[in-house]
């Protein structure tokens, strides 16, 4: 799945648009895949499973700082 988001967002930071290979450059390390609704909130939702936390459209491709930014948020914005 993480793969296919990340080809899904075109191989880029849909925050800033770092590509995958400056940040592999930048970072020795690749892309991000971002849970918008984090995957500890499923885990005791009665009305949804954990798997529905790897749904495509609570997922998105961040770079490291981008990542530690969102999840510093105390709200999650629409992205892409």
């Amino acid at each position: 799945m993480r793969e296919e988001i990340i080809a899904r967002d075109n191989d880029t930071c849909l925050r800033c648009g770092m590509d995958r290979e400056t940040h592999r450059d930048q970072f020795g390390r690749d892309l991000h895949v971002h849970h918008r609704i984090p995957r500890r909130r499923f885990y005791n939702d009665p009305d949804r499973s954990v798997d529905d936390a790897d749904i495509p459209s609570n997922l998105l491709t961040l770079c490291i700082p981008c990542h530690r930014r969102l999840e510093r948020m105390p709200v999650q914005p629409v992205v892409g």
